[in-house]
């Protein structure tokens, strides 16, 4: 007969995942004409997987689309069927961590499994439908990879289980295999302190290596194919591109996102070279300046399971100290630190670039409540309240803590940060072909406008980007040596459009629409000449 705790650890989560499939319909429903620039790369990788083969767009979330996008489901849809289902398995994910930490049986285990769950279905709804992206892919299979990693019993088969997963992991976004290098030693060492302290450290370096062989099938071959392209080892492009358009050089300025003009640059977006933090004085006070920033940002998007942390730990502090509940156990700490740790190295390692919210949230989000909870559990008064009553509180007391990503949910509803309505772009692509286009190389003063542009119109090899020249001449120039004909001057002022470009890129009559104005190169094309990011970097 199935015990009646696994019964209604099982109730909890059917419970979570249905409340998250109507959040997430809910909120897919509302955001279904929307798109973002990262899409745009995703998705055409999905169209032809074999040919777009890079290292910027880890290319797990593209795989995962390429079967619908083959049955005929349309790219927003396949996109966010992806993510729907990545989400159920992010809960699933969540679910298992918290049940490594909870208390073995009573209400006290069920309330923390449900607060984990508020976690979760708020965290797996809003980056299901906030950007079309791999996040929340990665996340999911992060954070089953460690609570395998907690979990007893330990085997060869489950450390080898571990490393594949984190080889998927890593398909899913490039920084979890450095993530995977690091944490893995750290874990495996808490995990031996824990249950076997007198034993050799050679099982330690055993296991350590049945992760890395588990890693090494999965990710490997990959990895191979990227190093021949690139000529040395490569698992990632996207980390040193990042890294270089943050260095000194950069003033602010997005580099990364500025190139000068370059066909189909949205595949394997690149600025360089990379600078070290060891080159100079200077450079070291700017990475450190760079990662405290960063570290600081980034726990004010975190700030509710900070704050909870902090009362669970005063909280617990205080019973222990009253005598109402024991000191923590030797394994109850180390899989509390187990938790921290790998918080703080995630943290740490996506800290030396630009971070955002996407990038540390849904991995964060769920490793600090549920090692708050697991403090918070004993101290709850369980043997006083019904099970209904102590359910109702877990729920209602993890609100205030998820304020962040509920506020989000509902701001994404109406607003799409970095996201643009693809009936925007196609009355802008009307424009253009109103003004005699054909599918002619063409260049735009907003590079994601511009970008929107060309997706909508199925046209993405013809889209350059935008000229960074400060002069209307220098900008014209620049447009005939890359080779562009047309050009969307978006939201023109009294003007603007004539002084955008020099005299001879006239505006199109026939072409304003919605504020939109086409100018065409009355001179014609320039011979053929360096256009790509290294005319950029050598200005």
């Amino acid at each position: 007969m199935p015990d009646p705790a696994a019964r209604r650890d099982a109730s909890i989560l059917r419970v979570a995942t249905l409340a998250y499939l109507l959040l997430v319909g809910l909120m897919s429903w509302c955001q279904r004409g929307y798109c973002n620039a990262d899409f745009v790369a995703y998705v055409t990788i999905a169209r032809a997987p074999l040919e777009h083969v890079g290292g910027y767009w880890s290319p797990l979330y593209s795989w995962l689309m390429t079967p619908l996008l083959w049955m005929g489901v349309g790219d927003l849809v396949a996109g966010r069927l992806v993510l729907v289902i990545a989400g159920v398995g992010y809960l699933f994910a969540v679910h298992a961590l918290a049940r490594q930490l909870a208390p073995e049986r009573g209400a006290a285990r069920s309330a923390v499994l449900v607060a984990a769950q508020v976690v979760a279905v708020t965290q797996a709804g809003l980056w299901a439908t906030h950007l079309l992206g791999p996040d929340l892919v990665a996340a999911a299979l992060m954070l089953a990879a460690l609570a395998m990693m907690i979990a007893t019993p330990w085997s060869a088969t489950r450390a080898v289980a571990v490393g594949a997963i984190f080889g998927l992991a890593y398909f899913g976004k490039a920084f979890m295999l450095p993530f995977a290098a690091l944490v893995t030693p750290v874990l495996l060492w808490l995990r031996r302190s824990m249950h076997a302290p007198g034993a050799p450290a050679v099982r330690w370096w055993r296991d350590c290596a049945l992760v890395l062989l588990g890693l090494t099938i999965v990710a490997g071959p990959w990895i191979a194919v990227l190093s021949v392209k690139y000529g040395g080892f490569t698992f990632s492009t996207a980390g040193a591109a990042n890294h270089a358009n943050l260095g000194p050089h950069a003033r602010g300025l997005d580099l990364l996102w500025n190139p000068l003009l370059e066909a189909n640059y949205i595949l394997e977006p690149h600025f360089g070279p990379d600078w070290s933090p060891f080159a100079s004085l200077r450079n070291f006070g700017h990475q450190v300046f760079l990662v405290a920033f960063n570290v600081w940002k980034a726990l004010g998007q975190i700030v509710g399971y900070v704050v909870l942390l902090a009362v669970a730990i005063v909280w617990r502090r205080a019973c222990v100290r009253r005598g109402a509940v024991p000191p923590l156990a030797a394994i109850e700490r180390a899989r509390l630190r187990q938790c921290l740790l790998a918080s703080a190295i995630y943290l740490l390692g996506y800290s030396a670039v630009d971070i955002e919210r996407r990038y540390h949230v849904p991995m964060l989000a769920p490793l600090l409540a549920v090692a708050a909870l697991s403090l918070l559990a004993p101290c709850l008064p369980s043997a006083r309240w019904s099970m209904a009553r102590t359910l109702g509180a877990a729920v209602l007391s993890m609100v205030p803590f998820a304020g962040q990503e509920i506020r989000l949910l509902w701001v994404t509803c109406d607003r799409h940060p970095q996201s643009w309505n693809v009936e925007g772009p196609r009355a802008d692509v009307r424009a253009l072909r109103d003004a005699g286009w054909d599918g002619a190389a063409f260049a735009a003063s907003d590079w994601h406008r511009g970008l929107a542009v060309a997706y909508v119109s199925g046209a993405l090899g013809a889209y350059l980007g935008r000229p960074l020249a400060p002069t209307p001449a220098e900008r014209g120039h620049q447009l005939r040596r890359a080779g562009a004909r047309y050009f969307v001057q978006f939201a023109p002022g009294a003007g603007e459009a004539e002084a955008c470009l020099d005299p001879a890129w006239r505006p199109a009559p026939s072409s304003r629409r919605s504020g939109v104005q086409v100018l065409i190169d009355t001179r014609g094309v320039e011979p053929a000449a360096n256009s790509g990011p290294e005319a950029f970097r050598g200005r």
